[in-house]
């Protein structure tokens, strides 16, 4: 098995530098963030490739980073979310917490991919509308507090 890497976010780089003739070995190289980067001194030559260059396998979601997987432990034990990570919350409050989430995870686009998962529409707008609601502040608070 060849390495496989997996790169998500806007300005992912990966740089590596080996000899031609030496071969890739197996890890798994998982990277997710705006400004992930991978480097790899090995020898002489240098590598350099975009991520459209490469291989890109854009299977791994930002709701799948090691981070994004704490954080949906910790919904799960609260509750919040199923074992399949679907909510258990009316969507306004799912909404709310996509958007704490979001915040944690520092994700951009910040809806689109709670509304992929859930299979909710506009999640956005089911924010504003709990941002109207006597629950929200408290809502809000108890999920900032509990995925820091």
């Amino acid at each position: 098995m060849a390495r496989r890497i997996l790169m998500t976010g806007e300005k992912a780089r990966y740089v590596e530098t080996r000899p031609a003739s030496a071969t890739a070995d197996e890890r798994e190289i998982v990277m997710s963030g705006e400004s992930a980067t991978y480097e790899e001194m090995v020898g002489a030559v240098e590598i350099v490739q975009r991520e459209t260059d490469m291989e890109f396998v854009s299977e791994l979601s930002p709701l799948e980073s090691p981070e994004a997987l704490r954080l949906w432990e910790i919904a799960e034990d609260r509750g919040w979310v199923d074992a399949n990570r679907k909510p258990r919350l009316s969507e306004n409050k799912a909404a709310v917490l996509a958007d704490v989430m979001a915040d944690c995870l520092n994700l951009s686009p910040r809806w689109k991919p709670f509304e992929d998962l859930w299979e909710i529409e506009d999640l956005c707008n089911k924010r504003s509308k709990a941002l109207n609601q006597k629950y929200f502040a408290d809502l809000q608070r108890e999920f900032k507090d509990a995925l820091k």
